[in-house]
């Protein structure tokens, strides 16, 4: 096969495994552009390879080499993923069967890429990466879902607002407020509890949930650490700032 693939102008690395474990500690320490697979190993058959590497990176061309391979199990190779099979005795689509297939593992891997940043725009806040309203809100859904079947369960919510931003805007203009933000949540960050979910809920307003059995005390700590960490001022292109917030909280 190598020898083959040589033949036809590829210039590669490869690795050849036997075993789902050599199998599963080739994936983990690189990244493969395609795999090639025998139907029948001593010790790994092709649609246990398959079905591990659709559960690690269903976008890598998985083509199916083998002279053992009727059309009941070529379908069912085809069905459960596989891109392509190929008969040993006729090698000839193989090289153009992976050319196909790279470039199209290229476009299934440049539109999973633009799916993940419009959820992201849809979603989070692009100034601070932070939840943003909407999924905060959903968030809260859940909780209010969660606590119709767990007695135990509660959460709180607070929301806080930076008290005078709109000063600062038109003091100092919008992107001196926008590194002002981008500080002001890197701080308060390191006093979000673990589980909790911290967002941007508007342009100078911040929320925070959270869920356990003890929200109360989570939130009395949060406010603690809030104005603990705004004592410092913030020091913006050598301008010297002290914030102060107005804090809001509800228990469910």
């Amino acid at each position: 096969l190598v020898r083959f693939l040589k033949q036809g102008g590829y210039v590669f690395d490869y690795t050849r495994v036997d075993t789902l474990e050599m199998l599963r500690a080739t994936i983990d320490e690189d990244r493969w552009d395609v795999i090639v697979a025998d139907y029948v190993l001593p010790k790994l058959s092709g649609l246990e390879a398959l079905h591990f590497i659709k559960q690690r990176d269903p976008d890598i061309p998985f083509i199916i080499v083998s002279g053992a391979i009727g059309e009941d199990i070529a379908a069912e190779a085809m069905k459960a993923g596989a891109h392509d099979y190929i008969l040993k005795n006729n090698l000839t689509r193989l090289i153009p069967a992976i050319a196909r297939e790279l470039k199209e593992a290229k476009i299934r891997r440049n539109n999973r890429k633009a799916e993940a940043q419009l959820l992201y725009k849809a979603f989070y806040d692009s100034l601070t990466g932070l939840p943003n309203r909407i999924l905060f809100q959903d968030k809260i859904t859940e909780a209010l879902n969660t606590v119709q079947y767990l007695k135990d369960f509660s959460f709180g919510v607070m929301l806080m607002g930076i008290d005078r931003f709109k000063a600062v805007n038109e003091s100092f203009g919008h992107e001196f407020g926008d590194k002002l933000l981008s500080e002001f949540t890197h701080r308060i960050e390191k006093c979000i509890p673990e589980g909790a979910v911290f967002a941007r809920f508007g342009s100078d307003e911040f929320a925070v949930l959270t869920k356990s059995p003890d929200s109360y005390q989570d939130m009395i700590h949060l406010s603690e650490c809030i104005k603990a960490r705004l004592n410092d001022p913030f020091i913006i292109h050598n301008q010297e700032l002290y914030l102060s917030v107005s804090i809001g909280i509800a228990l469910y």
